[in-house]
């Protein structure tokens, strides 16, 4: 902390233009003025370094946060990816069910329709090799994740 006295003296320096004649008109002597200035001029450097410190700190905070908001934003695609996968494979269920449905119908309501419940089985096992295939990238991608969020976290 600078000390009133200093600031004093200094604008006393200004004031008379000279040390010689600011230490007269403070009624000290020239050398003691000139100490007094030198430690004004250490305190300034030592404040100037200080927030030279706080700068940088704050410029690396800055980044922190501008990474993690890169990397939040990345998460939320993903989560919003994997959600959408949900759906999918919730419509594909469906789709499958009333299929399924649809067999039993069939055959419940007439033994004669054979080849119409065998298109119907075709079907389904479309379906099911589809919703198979669904199953089998979303493990793969579910796999991949903290591979992806490594990277996102921690680019090269």
């Amino acid at each position: 902390m600078i000390e009133t006295y200093l600031l004093e003296q200094l604008v006393a320096v200004r004031k008379h233009e000279t040390l010689i004649a600011a230490a007269e008109y403070l009624n000290i002597s020239q050398p003691a003025l000139s100490k007094s200035m030198k430690k004004l001029e250490e305190n300034n450097k030592k404040l100037m370094t200080s927030i030279d410190d706080t700068r940088s700190a704050m410029q690396v905070s800055t980044r922190h946060v501008d990474e993690t908001e890169s990397v939040l934003g990345s998460l939320k695609e993903v989560a919003k990816e994997i959600e959408d996968g949900k759906e999918e494979m919730k419509d594909v269920i469906a789709g499958c069910t009333d299929n399924l449905n649809g067999i039993t119908e069939i055959i419940d309501s007439s033994g004669s329709y054979y080849d119409q419940v065998e298109q119907h089985i075709d079907e389904m096992s479309k379906n099911i090799t589809k919703k198979g295939f669904i199953f089998e990238n979303m493990s793969n991608l579910l796999e991949q994740y903290p591979a992806l969020i490594e990277n996102i976290a921690n680019p090269k």
